[in-house]
């Protein structure tokens, strides 16, 4: 399970299923239950929650129903809602404006929530930590203003997080319960923010996952290790629709993502995973439809690529009260983030990661050679540094990365190594000192390099720089789709966890995807800023 401390609804946003916990869920759920069951009640005590606040969307992407009942869900709390941009045509993103200015503006507004959804994955973060940001900027300036609070309604096909809360809140209606279940996600898992977003919160109602797929449409390796490894949860995958439906209390069914599909893998959707009611009633001794839960984030294909309409009177039919528990449960969301009620509730977070200093590990030298430093080809006889136990082949890119341009540099290539074989060095002569930036840039290219500073022509110090918890704006995410890649212009500085010291395997801290460097696809490092 994930390692949580208390804090505060208020102020807090809604990002990622990742950042939510069983503790989370039951609060939603118990506020929603009670919204749901005094919905026609004018004086409830939810009516109020965000009066005189304002709730605005920043939809950068199509939507109806997720736009609809986030304002549905606004009205209901009491708040006015400002509807901002829906799609990008007819947009100043449009005439070229960055999605960070957008949403610098929009703090600007004063809105105390704003929902968005955004073509590109890691967006809802970002956007968050430009909220942030703005607030103290504001203060500089002698403006004082609450954090605007972000709702994430879809970033490209990273996560939904209100619609999972509505599906396990329709899990509730409908069983009564929602821990210990076999869960089914069944069609396009691959480009699905929803199944993305159920992979994040899986384990913490220690269901079992069922994926179902058409060839070519199922989750990457790297989830999957995730599910296992990371999450402890146990899944099952399927290549028929019967074999998953016979073997789940709860079927979720995922539209094809035509959008964010290449024209091939249009075509391979094949008709086969189509819920039609011939398909249930033929199965019905493997498919119990007495307790079977059928669901579906809507919209639906009206070309039957997912179910067809027949099944929608079956008893086991429940993607329209899915959809309509939805206002319910985004005014509970609503009312924590924004409203008095969030006040009195502890929302149990990750602690804060922002570990970015590495380890300097100390190497040992013969103090009676100081003055050697190092085979001549190394040698400084005033201050300066050496890079030394570089990997063969690798100095002149290591001299173009750091971008140290006020001192002279020297590469020796092809230098003679007891334990290398052969290696590369590099040294800096007048150069006293390579801050944190540089010495992480070393470390990714060359963990094992040591790095030697020269005190008037004498070693003084010798050490391995060892990367931190975090690193800053190094790297590459290798995820084409991710808010940071240089190719959407959106100068969104790259940041990433560190998983793996020794093989550079880092997680986006944006799109939470992993950056794993091989051969055919090596790390791509940033130069020094």
């Amino acid at each position: 399970m994930k390692s949580r401390i208390s804090n505060s609804w208020y102020g807090s946003d809604i990002i990622s299923m990742k950042d939510f916990c069983r503790a989370d869920i039951n609060v939603v759920n118990d506020l929603a239950l009670r919204i749901q069951k005094e919905r026609k009640d004018r004086k409830a005590f939810y009516r109020k929650q965000l009066q005189g606040k304002v709730v605005g969307s920043l939809f950068l992407e199509d939507s109806t129903r997720t736009r609809i009942s986030h304002r549905q869900a606004a009205y209901m709390v009491g708040a006015d809602w400002q509807d901002g941009i829906y799609g990008s045509e007819g947009s100043s993103v449009k005439k070229g404006e960055s999605t960070k200015d957008c949403w610098r503006v929009f703090t600007g507004y004063d809105h105390e929530v704003t929902v968005m959804r955004h073509p590109l994955e890691g967006a809802a973060r970002w956007a968050a930590e430009v909220s942030s940001k703005a607030v103290v900027n504001d203060r500089a300036h002698g403006i004082i203003r609450e954090r605007m609070s972000i709702v994430n309604g879809g970033d490209g096909a990273n996560q939904h997080p209100t619609q999972v809360f509505v599906d396990l809140f329709t899990i509730l209606n409908a069983l009564g319960g929602i821990d210990k279940l076999n869960i089914g996600l069944v069609g396009d898992i691959k480009h699905s923010r929803v199944a993305n977003s159920w992979f994040s919160i899986a384990a913490e109602i220690d269901a079992k996952l069922h994926l179902g797929y058409p060839q070519g449409f199922e989750p990457s390796q790297d989830v999957l290790d995730y599910l296992k490894n990371d999450q402890g949860v146990e899944y099952a995958t399927y290549h028929n629709i019967v074999d998953v439906l016979s073997n789940v209390d709860v079927a979720i069914i995922l539209r094809p993502q035509l959008e964010r599909m290449r024209p091939d893998e249009q075509a391979m959707f094949k008709g086969e995973w189509v819920v039609s009611r011939k398909l249930l009633e033929k199965n019905s001794k493997t498919i119990d439809l007495d307790k079977l839960v059928l669901m579906h984030p809507l919209p639906r294909n009206k070309n039957s690529l997912e179910i067809t309409k027949d099944v929608d009177d079956m008893k086991c039919a429940w993607y329209f009260q899915q959809e309509s528990f939805g206002p319910s449960v985004r005014a509970a969301l609503f009312s924590l983030i924004a409203g008095s009620i969030g006040k009195r509730f502890s929302r149990i977070v990750q602690p804060s990661i922002e570990e970015y200093s590495g380890t300097f590990v100390q190497k040992e030298f013969d103090s009676s050679q100081k003055d050697r430093k190092s085979y001549k080809v190394g040698r400084i006889d005033g201050n300066g540094v050496v890079i030394d136990r570089l990997p063969e082949g690798t100095a002149k890119k290591l001299v173009q990365l750091l971008e140290i341009t006020d001192v002279p540099e020297y590469t020796g290539s092809r230098l003679h190594s007891g334990k290398l074989g052969k290696k590369d060095l590099v040294k800096y002569d007048g150069l006293l000192e390579l801050d944190e930036e540089r010495l992480s840039i070393i470390s990714l290219l060359a963990p094992e390099a040591t790095i030697n500073y020269i005190r008037d022509g004498k070693l003084q110090s010798k050490f391995r720089y060892e990367l931190g918890r975090m690193i800053g704006n190094i790297a590459q995410c290798s995820n084409p789709s991710c808010i940071t890649r240089p190719e959407h212009n959106e100068h969104t500085p790259s940041r990433f966890y560190v998983e793996d010291k020794n093989n550079h395997v880092l997680r986006c801290y944006y799109c939470d995807k992993l950056t794993k460097p091989t051969e055919q696809n090596p790390l791509v490092i940033k130069k020094a800023s």
